[in-house]
C-alpha cells in the first residue's frame, strides 16, 4: 500500500488465492512456499510497467 501526503491510499494490492477442493496438498505446500519467497508486490508492479513501457 502506498499513501500520498494527505494520508490518503495511493495504490494498494495483493494476492488472493482460493484452494479448489480437488487441490493436493503437495500443490498448495509448493504455492505457499512460492509465494513467500516472492518480493514484495510494488517491486512486481515497477517491473510489470517496465515491460509494457517497453512494447
Amino acid at each position: 500500500m502506498s499513501l500520498n501526503d494527505d494520508g490518503l491510499v495511493n495504490h494498494a494490492g495483493g494476492v488472493l488465492l482460493q484452494r479448489l477442493p480437488e487441490a493436493d496438498e503437495e500443490t498448495v505446500e509448493k504455492l505457499q512456499e512460492t509465494l513467500t519467497k516472492l518480493p514484495p508486490l510494488k517491486s512486481l508492479r515497477t517491473i510489470i510497467r517496465l515491460r509494457t513501457t517497453t512494447l
